[in-house]
């Protein structure tokens, strides 16, 4: 019983890692993940990769969710799976939200015109 600790009258393995979880576990931390990183995309108004304190905003927000759901892993590994899944929920958000995607884009090149003739 070296890597296992008893917490809450349950046995724990402390050396758990994200492969170790049950597939519906993996299945509900990835649509987690990507409805958090979503909602945080529509708050900043923005279709690109979040900044790292929003980004981590995102992680943390993440493994409170799967606190409450009694899934123990490691902050590492959540943290290292989430890092490695944020290009696939960036690639997804035109796929789930098309019309909220065209006008940030929008909005992002009116941006970058009114930026560039503040310069001039």
């Amino acid at each position: 019983m070296k890597n296992h600790k008893v917490m809450n009258d349950q046995i724990l393995q402390t050396n758990k890692r994200f492969s170790h979880l049950k597939g519906s576990q993996k299945e509900w931390i990835a649509t987690e993940f990507d409805r958090l990183y979503h909602e945080k995309m529509i708050e900043r108004r923005t279709t690109r990769k979040l900044p790292p304190k929003q980004r981590d905003a995102v992680i943390e927000a993440l493994y409170e969710a799967i606190q409450r759901r009694d899934i123990w892993i490691p902050y590492m590994d959540v943290e290292k799976h989430a890092y490695s899944k944020i290009i696939k929920a960036v690639n997804a958000f035109p796929k789930r939200y098309p019309e909220m995607y065209n006008d940030f884009e929008e909005e992002h090149i009116q941006r970058k015109r009114e930026a560039t003739t503040n310069k001039e």
